[in-house]
């Protein structure tokens, strides 16, 4: 039986613990690690002759595994031990030198954009594991404050959520949050379709031919492999469903539970309802990442007028914006307020509310026990649950023109303006 390992050919750049370790594990499996320790430690009965051969064959191995720049620095050795102890004293040993390679490598760890957070986090964390072998401590606040200045200008808002009002903040929430924001980038991104994604920044430009509100012009239907949460049928969402309208014309004054809908002077509202689940397409994800409040349904909106924006979703792909206006929500304190600047992006699967908007526009955030509030002066104005790593909103979408009425007005209109 016959094994294959690849291994990284070590050339002075990369991390040498990390390259030793996998070289270590290489030569074990072989069986000829002993070969790295010297005659010394090898069987008392082996013979001359075999020993010469496992020493020459771990030399070789080695050598097969190093850069050729690396492998001129070390061509004088002729013994696998030799060979091992050199390769430490020059990348390992606690000089000055390696001290201030390694530094320099971590203080100037710039996340590029389109960098996968997880080759950053990887590189990160093998630097200071190496800076740990040569006996340098790096203070966990400093790994911690390190690692968010070098993200990338695209995780600006999740940083600054992070951050904001906090006194200290662990290494682990930092990578906690990332997992979390590269599981949503993930999530965001169809198989079917490489367009789907998480909006991150958006190409202003707005069409000059601009629609009336109240136009009653509809987006090209995109339902055709969804399925209606009322009647379970596939081809059309809950709102356009004939079976849910036949029940709405019934007789006055009897209540249909399953309709979910609430009749108001012959006018109705039909809340589609958040049920906190990942693959509810109601629901709202409140999103540190988002530049922009997104969904992909036209008929939510209140107002509405085309835009020629473009949106660069998670996987680097640029996706055009149909339109943009406000969709009306009702929160969990009962409230239908407006969001307003909510782009409308077809080809996006989920609804996202933009944490970063609405720090813009003054709003506070804070998290614990798994529920954000997101808050303005004294008033909590939204909240959101966690569900498997997402926030999201506790509240409905309220589509229809009935007029609700409120326990505080004068409130009510100033929050309105989100």
């Amino acid at each position: 039986m016959s094994s294959k390992f690849d291994i990284e050919r070590f050339g002075g750049k990369t991390s040498f613990a990390l390259w030793q370790v996998c070289m270590a594990a290489i030569l074990s499996t072989l069986g000829i690690k002993d070969a790295i320790y010297g005659r010394e430690e090898a069987d008392a009965n082996m013979t001359d002759k075999k020993w010469k051969e496992i020493d020459d064959k771990v030399l070789s191995t080695i050598h097969l595994c190093l850069s050729d720049a690396t492998l001129q620095e070390v061509l004088s050795e002729t013994t696998a031990m030799g060979l091992w102890k050199k390769l430490q004293e020059t990348y390992m040993k606690k000089f000055l030198t390696n001290q201030l390679r390694l530094k320099l490598r971590l203080y100037t760890l710039h996340m590029a954009e389109g960098t996968s957070i997880s080759d950053h986090v990887a590189e990160f964390t093998s630097i200071l594991n190496d800076l740990g072998k040569l006996d340098v401590k790096v203070e966990d606040e400093d790994q911690t404050l390190l690692l968010l200045c070098y993200l990338s200008t695209s995780y600006k808002s999740l940083r600054d959520m992070m951050i904001y009002g906090r006194e200290k903040i662990s290494l682990e929430d930092v990578n906690g949050n990332l997992q979390a924001k590269l599981h949503l980038d993930n999530d965001m991104t169809s198989v079917d379709k490489g367009s789907q994604g998480v909006g991150l920044v958006a190409e202003r430009g707005r069409s000059k031919d601009k629609t009336p509100t109240g136009n009653k012009s509809r987006s090209k239907p995109k339902h055709k492999n969804l399925t209606c949460n009322y009647c379970k049928k596939k081809g059309h969402i809950q709102t356009n469903c004939l079976i849910l309208k036949n029940k709405q014309k019934g007789p006055k004054g009897v209540a249909s539970e399953e309709a979910n809908v609430a009749k108001d002077d012959d006018t109705y509202d039909v809340l589609c309802m958040v049920d906190n689940c990942v693959n509810d397409k109601n629901a709202w994800i409140m999103d540190l990442g988002a530049s922009q409040h997104m969904t992909p349904n036209r008929d939510w909106f209140e107002t509405y007028e085309p835009s020629s924006e473009k949106v660069f979703m998670g996987n680097n792909h640029l996706c055009k914006v149909a339109g943009m206006g406000s969709v009306k929500i009702k929160f969990h304190d009962g409230k239908i307020r407006m969001l307003r600047g909510v782009r409308h992006i077809p080809d996006l699967s989920k609804n996202l509310i933009s944490l970063g908007s609405l720090e813009e526009k003054g709003c506070k955030f804070q998290s614990d026990g798994g529920v954000l509030c997101v808050s303005k002066g004294a008033l909590t104005i939204m909240r959101g649950k966690r569900v498997e790593s997402l926030y999201f909103l506790q509240g409905s979408t309220v589509i229809g023109s009935a007029s609700v009425a409120s326990s505080d007005s004068t409130s009510d209109v100033d929050v309105t303006k989100l």
